[in-house]
């Protein structure tokens, strides 16, 4: 049966690509800013770069952490493109849902390269090319923008359109297919948990691609460690199958 597939793409996917797809569209009209994501972005000459200009990014938020997806982290996105912002905190979800609209300041911040993918962060404080916000500092950095919140519309996209372009944007697939019957997920066949399990997919124009799926339990790990902060031991167990985790670790 097909379906139309929306997904966030976060990795920098090696696909040879031209950029056929069409733009991110936002009810009510496209944010603006002084730059753009784009051109923020194409000043990463390394694996770290300091911001030292004022540089500001007007956008929507398009990811977050609301399922546990985008670990301490928002996704930004303009009509020129999307990025990643990485903050030392976690439930942004509840302060940064999906179409709010936000001004980021990013004299001070610094841009990392990560396998390709560009980051906005601090500067680095480890072996990766940039660090985490504080929380506590995110409001230097960061700025709702309530009365310019629009909700996100997905660019239509085909496969053999992804490339660099599409890192960190909302993108649409319609006409998508798996090339073989079977489940969704594979299944453990000691525990019958579901488990990672990859399947190949085809769009309208029977283009092909990979794709891994993951047992939706992965997403709620992080609920279950706030579930049991300042809770006995004792409870661990009926707060794990309470969250439909995976013993055997197939989600992890």
């Amino acid at each position: 049966m097909k379906t139309t597939a929306c997904i966030k793409l976060l990795a920098l996917l090696l696909l040879a690509a031209c950029d056929r797809t069409s733009k991110l569209s936002f009810e009510g009209g496209a944010p603006g800013g002084v730059h753009t994501i784009a051109d923020l972005k194409a000043r990463c000459t390394a694996n770290s770069v300091a911001v030292t200009e004022d540089i500001t990014l007007e956008g929507v938020v398009t990811g977050n952490d609301f399922y546990g997806e985008f670990y301490k982290t928002l996704v930004v996105e303009d009509a020129s493109g999307g990025i990643s912002l990485l903050i030392d905190g976690t439930r942004l979800a509840f302060d940064y849902p999906v179409g709010a609209a936000v001004t980021i300041f990013c004299n001070g911040l610094t841009l990392g390269d990560y396998g390709g993918k560009i980051q906005l962060g601090t500067a680095p404080d480890g072996d990766y090319g940039v660090g985490r916000i504080p929380r506590e500092e995110l409001g230097r950095y960061l700025r709702r923008n309530p009365d310019k919140d629009r909700r996100p519309r997905p660019a239509v996209c085909t496969f053999d359109a992804i490339g660099p372009r599409q890192t960190d944007t909302y993108v649409c697939f319609e006409g998508v297919r798996f090339t073989e019957a079977g489940p969704w997920c594979d299944t453990d066949p000691e525990t019958s948990e579901p488990q990672t399990s990859e399947r190949t997919l085809t769009d309208a124009q029977g283009r092909i691609a990979a794709c891994r799926i993951k047992d939706p339990s992965l997403h709620n790990w992080l609920a279950l460690a706030l579930a049991v902060r300042g809770e006995g031991i004792s409870d661990f167990p009926i707060c794990n199958k309470s969250f439909n985790l995976s013993y055997c670790g197939h989600d992890l």
